[in-house]
């Protein structure tokens, strides 16, 4: 039940975003976790406002 009410409300997305975000930042703002966020293997391209709730391992280190 958890799992269906957290996807529902996008919150494991949103703790993903925040996650990479803070694990990333560097001095001149949030630079870097832009750039992965942005990366084809982590957006969608096709509708770019579906936020990933999990980014894979082997696409996270390709990056």
């Amino acid at each position: 039940m958890n799992e269906i009410i957290a996807g529902a409300l996008k919150f494991r997305a949103q703790m993903l975003r925040k996650g990479i975000y803070y694990m990333l930042s560097d001095k001149n703002g949030k630079a870097i976790a832009s750039r992965v966020f942005n990366h084809p293997l982590v957006n969608n391209p096709i509708d770019p406002s579906i936020t990933p709730s999990y980014i894979g391992a082997k696409n996270f280190l390709k990056y």
